[in-house]
């Protein structure tokens, strides 16, 4: 964490309490950066936020014109090559994941589920898929999941579409692959697929 609000020279720190507490990220970094702490749970934070009005934002009341290659976030490669380097995507970027995507369908009547942690890039596509194109988004309970858990959420929140990793992709359908039952659309990636699983799904 320290490294990444370094490189990307963060100005303000987003947070609660408790993870402010567990990481310790702003007296670990002895005053090296200038960063804001907005610490969302505070009350003094929640005071200041209440006096600002609850309407949108005006044009005039930005920095500057947003455009669709304004930078939407940085994301950070694991690093196992070497260095972790930050990835700009811009809000055009996201747009081409999101919005009516050619590699799925995703429309109206499809449920989504969102299983990815928000640090990941996948996030965006289960987030902003179904939200900008009319499916429904179901959330997956919070926490450590299991296959099982998995499973459970998925017939619950009658999912139809599903995005895995590679791993957990092989993991669900050489141990579970009864979790697959009333998908329509599975997506998998971040590295090569195991042509095995492929099959036995």
């Amino acid at each position: 964490m320290q490294f990444m609000l370094r490189d990307s020279r963060a100005r303000i720190l987003i947070t609660n309490q408790p993870q402010l507490d567990e990481t310790q990220v702003l007296s670990e970094l002895n005053g090296s950066l200038s960063i804001t702490p907005c610490i969302l749970d505070d009350l003094v934070f929640e005071m200041r936020l209440s006096l600002y009005p609850d309407t949108p934002i005006e044009p005039q009341e930005r920095v500057r014109a947003v455009s669709g290659d304004n930078l939407a976030y940085l994301i950070y490669t694991s690093g196992s090559t070497g260095t972790p380097k930050g990835v700009g995507n811009t809000q055009a970027n996201v747009c081409a994941l999101a919005c009516s995507p050619s590699f799925c369908t995703v429309q109206p009547g499809n449920t989504l589920l969102q299983l990815a942690s928000v640090a990941f890039d996948a996030a965006t596509f289960e987030i902003w898929g179904a939200l900008l194109n009319g499916a429904t988004l179901a959330i997956a309970p919070a926490g450590k999941l299991d296959l099982l858990d998995i499973q459970d959420t998925i017939r619950a929140q009658s999912v139809d579409t599903l995005w895995l990793s590679a791993g957990l992709f092989a993991e669900a359908a050489h141990t579970q692959p009864e979790l697959f039952d009333g998908i329509r659309q599975l997506l998998a990636g971040g590295e090569a697929l195991s042509p095995h699983a492929i099959e036995t799904v």
